[in-house]
């Protein structure tokens, strides 16, 4: 067997030996081999064997391993404690990084079928294996014929964990042929009714909408995740900016009452369910805070939409926003220094600045333009005031941010 094929320089000493099984068991799943490989020990003795078929497994862990060589020793005793291959197969198993745990599988073609004693105990045990409060994903690659396409068989645990997302945590996905991502579907109208029943404080109706949506999307396995995150990313957002009034955070964001930003939640849930998960306690979180008099919270909300939509309008002011929530402007802006903790010309100045240190990240615009368009009618007004906020004048913030 000639593994020369492929060879890169590792810079390990010529002529050494690899014994480790994490480098033979590496080697094989990206299909890059050291020199000599084929004179490891443990690649001579099981994969020159009498083998006409090999496959790839991966136990994925819940969360990083701190203690891989004890994790190693009690995932090994598991296996060991498997059906053996019919036929005297073998198995080869590492930690090819801190979680994800490589299982080799060689034997003849049918020992290694998908549905092997083997493999079938694996799965039936992976359901209600948990070692150091460690959940797993099993991922069954394809077989192959020959050790030197092992990588194609790594290549499909990846799409395998594509499926975690959607399966969660104690299940299998097998992959032994291309399946494309399809588009994910769903009903755009379930954000708008998620909106207008967090506004009200319905929570029954939004656990609902939340219930439905989660429905819609847990049997579309092959759909992008990224594509479903980026859903959850605009109802959070969504929650934080109705949210913002009544928890006090101004219109910069950040951290509110309810914990850090919803967004980094949305990006560490590694599975559906959790991500359904976090996004009903934030619900729950959000809507326990909300303690102030429903009628004025009505009101100061009412005022930051208008702001938030009609930034750009340069006749936008204290007046205009009283009168659209039929409030006097002194009252207006006691309620809303009260329930946000700013004025209102600062909210709006923010929100303007916001909006203007986006546009000028196009060079195509021009400073004037920039100024125009979050409602601003002299320039150098609105370099000074861009200035008092960023610390920096519109044209050295875009000199900075644009490379």
């Amino acid at each position: 067997m000639a593994f020369s094929e492929r060879v890169f320089s590792t810079g390990y000493p010529e002529n050494k030996a690899y014994a480790d099984e994490r480098d033979v068991l590496r080697a094989l799943a990206y299909g890059y081999y050291p020199e000599n490989f084929e004179k490891n020990s443990i690649c001579s003795a099981a994969l020159n064997g009498p083998f006409s078929a090999f496959r790839f497994c991966v136990l994925r862990t819940e969360r990083t391993v701190t203690h891989p060589d004890s994790m190693q020793t009690e995932l090994e005793s598991v296996l060991r404690k498997l059906p053996v291959i019919e036929g005297g197969g073998c198995v080869i198993s590492a930690f090819l990084d801190d979680r994800n745990f490589g299982i080799l599988l060689c034997g003849k073609t049918a020992a290694l079928d998908e549905n092997c004693a083997f493999l079938s105990k694996l799965r039936s045990v992976t359901e209600d294996l948990s070692i150091h409060d460690q959940r797993f994903f099993l991922a069954v690659g394809s077989c192959v014929s020959s050790p030197v396409l092992l990588y194609r068989s790594f290549g499909y645990i990846q799409a395998c964990m594509r499926e975690l997302f959607f399966l969660g945590w104690g299940r299998c996905a097998v992959r032994d042929a291309y399946r494309p991502m399809l588009p994910f579907r769903f009903d755009n109208h379930l954000i708008t009714g998620f909106v207008q029943a967090f506004s009200r404080s319905d929570n029954q109706a939004v656990e609902h909408i939340l219930e439905s949506l989660y429905r819609d999307m847990v049997g579309q396995t092959d759909a992008d995740p990224a594509e479903i995150r980026k859903i959850y990313y605009r109802l959070h957002y969504l929650m934080d900016i109705e949210s913002a009034p009544r928890a006090g955070m101004g219109a910069s964001g950040g951290e509110n009452v309810t914990g850090a930003s919803g967004l980094d939640g949305v990006l560490n849930a590694e599975t559906l369910q959790a991500l359904h998960s976090y996004t009903m306690d934030r619900v729950h979180r959000h809507m326990g805070v909300w303690t102030v008099d429903a009628e004025q919270s009505a009101a100061v909300h009412q005022v930051t939409r208008v702001m938030r939509t009609q930034y750009s309008d340069k006749n936008l002011s204290v007046k205009a926003l009283a009168e659209s929530v039929y409030l006097t402007p002194t009252y207006l802006s006691g309620l809303f220094k009260r329930q946000t903790g700013k004025t209102i010309s600062r909210f709006l100045t923010e929100i303007r600045i916001e909006h203007a240190m986006k546009l000028l990240m196009d060079k195509k615009l021009k400073l004037y333009n920039v100024a125009e368009m979050v409602g601003y009618d002299d320039a150098n007004y609105f370099s000074k005031i861009f200035k008092r906020y960023a610390g920096m004048t519109p044209s050295e913030f875009r000199e900075r941010k644009i490379i």
